[in-house]
């Protein structure tokens, strides 16, 4: 009797965990969603592989169905691991004539939501352009960082936030002083020249901080 009620127990256990998980799991419609609104950006690039190619699916065809604003569709999809996002994000910033709001809000979304590594070469061009740290007057009072040190800003959150660089690495990163235009974009600037080469093949274990000088 008692071996019947144990087992009775068991069963109960296992089919309230299973439950349980099942309703603690999001859909990929409710991860989209939530991206589209500015929620759990952060946590896309977790998802498994299948998760991830159904919620860019998703994500897309919401884009072109509703008019939303694009920092957030396309920082999602970065972090998602979508290519085709990033290389749009890049031009985007660009572009003579894109909205300036837009672009404002780009990178101040990509700065403190954006974690994937994959995106680091498609920001080195804009990091390497020869122009002041100063912010850049566009029309009227509003003012947008330079692309270079928007990008170096960008590069120093994924350094931050992405579990795919040693620890030391991410530790360096979030001991910058991010508010410092010029600085931040130099020691960018150096941290890439040396740790490209890893960056580049996936190999970001490889990678390492700067000495401090």
């Amino acid at each position: 009797m008692r071996a019947a009620v144990t087992i009775v127990l068991l069963v109960n256990c296992m089919l309230c965990s299973a439950g349980t998980n099942k309703n603690t799991s999001p859909s990929p419609q409710e991860i989209a969603a939530n991206a589209l609104s500015g929620k759990d950006l952060l946590t896309l690039t977790e998802l498994d592989l299948a998760t991830r190619q159904e919620t860019r699916r998703l994500i897309r065809a919401q884009m072109h169905e509703q008019k939303v604003r694009p920092d957030l569709p396309l920082t999602a999809l970065i972090n998602l691991g979508d290519t085709n996002a990033m290389q749009e994000a890049v031009e985007l910033r660009g572009t003579p004539g894109s909205d300036i709001f837009g672009v404002r809000f780009l990178g101040k979304t990509l700065r403190r939501n954006c974690a994937q590594p994959q995106f680091l070469p498609f920001l080195t061009a804009d990091l390497l352009i020869e122009e002041p740290a100063t912010r850049r007057v566009v029309h009227g009072d509003v003012a947008l960082e330079r692309r270079s040190v928007d990008a170096a800003r960008i590069m120093r959150g994924i350094l931050t936030r992405s579990e795919a660089f040693p620890g030391e690495v991410r530790t360096w990163a979030e001991q910058l002083d991010g508010g410092n235009r010029g600085r931040i974009r130099s020691v960018m600037r150096e941290w890439w020249q040396r740790n490209s080469v890893h960056v580049i093949q996936g190999e970001y274990s490889k990678t390492g901080p700067l000495k401090r000088k």
